[in-house]
């Protein structure tokens, strides 16, 4: 046996010394060099060779896995080779394409651009790799080929399916599938009114209901259910109360105006002529909510207004998600507050000539949305993209 040992250590140290000067490796029983295109030639009539053997879990631990880099994995019994960032079965034991797939866990409606939200399905048996499909917009960071996706969901109305498929030599599964939807986070918010940025006419901290709804026709949007200004919502369609009502503005001035039996500030316009859409700078929305909240559009309004709404009286105006009511409005000719109880006007951030612009407005009381005079100061909404 010592002499069996000692001839074996000395061909390795022979090879060693061949192959250090040569720059490769041959490992034999005969004692031939190796092959000239390769680095390293092992042959054997009698043995194999044994790669390094893990579980998925092992497997994944690995740390900035090298391009060609190969394991056998004992998980799903497949020889994989890391391909282009994923793991890739080379070879595995199989007899039929895998099975679908179960449920894919994971929340189906998200906000935008949520970072590491995971969806997931229970590992199939024999299935070597997964192939995940998002939504447009979304972006798998982590996982694809496994069993779990770890992604970063797109903007507002990204919306469509996760698809997962299980892959073997042998084929592929069926799609597993989960809808799911971008929207915008709509809470209620607090805002601390202050005098100093030219738009509230007093120091006022105001908490707004915000509601998710598609109303204005452009898609989930976030809208305040009270008037910009107003401490609550109102009570019923013709509410009179200053709490309910809220501002009013001027089109295309920020500064709003309250009446609680005399307008604060002191009334200054009484005409305007200018042909502009109401501007960001100059938008209450924007100003006093933040980020994304601008007035609503002409078409938002003309949507709200239409089908399914149909809106007919001031009751069903108040009874939609957005709690309109007869607000009033201040006259031009000197703040003179008119009609709170009996007829609501909202502005859009729609111009129409030198002295009229877009509001709805539902006098009659049927809603309509059409022309009105610009140096009027009516109610406003706020929505968010």
């Amino acid at each position: 046996m010592k002499r069996k040992y000692s001839l074996c250590f000395t061909s390795v140290m022979i090879l060693f010394f061949h192959s250090e000067f040569l720059s490769q490796v041959g490992i034999n029983s005969s004692g031939n060099p190796p092959n000239s295109s390769a680095m390293l030639d092992i042959s054997s009539t009698v043995s194999g060779i044994l790669i390094p053997r893990m579980t998925t879990t092992e497997r994944n631990a690995i740390v900035s896995p090298a391009e060609g880099l190969a394991i056998y994995n004992t998980t799903t019994k497949c020889l994989e080779m890391f391909i282009t960032n994923t793991w890739q079965p080379i070879g595995c034991g199989c007899s039929s394409p895998p099975g679908t797939p179960g449920a894919i866990s994971g929340i189906s409606i998200q906000t935008p651009a949520a970072n590491g939200q995971v969806y997931s399905v229970q590992p199939v048996s024999g299935a070597p790799s997964y192939a995940w499909t998002v939504p447009a917009g979304w972006t798998i960071t982590l996982g694809q080929g496994t069993s779990s996706i770890t992604v970063t969901t797109g903007n507002s109305g990204d919306n469509g399916n996760i698809l997962v498929h299980v892959v073997n030599p042998c084929g592929n599964s069926s799609d597993q599938t989960l809808m799911v939807s971008v929207q915008p986070e709509c809470n209620a918010i607090t805002v601390n009114h202050t005098v100093a940025n030219g738009v509230a006419p007093v120091n006022k901290s105001v908490t707004y209901t915000v509601v998710l709804t598609a109303i204005g026709g452009t898609g989930d949007k976030c809208w305040i259910a009270q008037n910009l200004g107003a401490a609550s919502q109102p009570s019923s369609a013709s509410d009179n109360t200053e709490a309910a009502a809220g501002w009013y503005w001027q089109f295309n001035r920020k500064q709003g105006y309250k009446h609680d039996g005399s307008v604060t500030p002191a009334w200054s316009i009484t005409s305007i002529s200018e042909s502009s859409e109401w501007i960001a700078s100059n938008d209450p929305c924007l100003i006093e909510l933040g980020s994304g909240w601008r007035l609503p559009t002409e078409t938002e309004w003309t949507n709200a207004d239409g089908a399914p709404q149909n809106w007919n009286t001031h009751s069903d105006v108040f009874n939609s998600v957005l709690k309109l009511h007869a607000g009033g409005y201040l006259y031009s000719g000197g703040g003179i507050l008119y009609n709170r109880g009996s007829s609501g006007l909202y502005w859009s951030s729609k111009h129409s000539t030198s002295t009229f612009a877009i509001a709805l407005n539902f006098y009659n009381p049927q809603p309509v949305v059409d022309q009105e005079f610009k140096a009027d100061a009516y109610t406003i909404r706020c929505l968010r993209d």
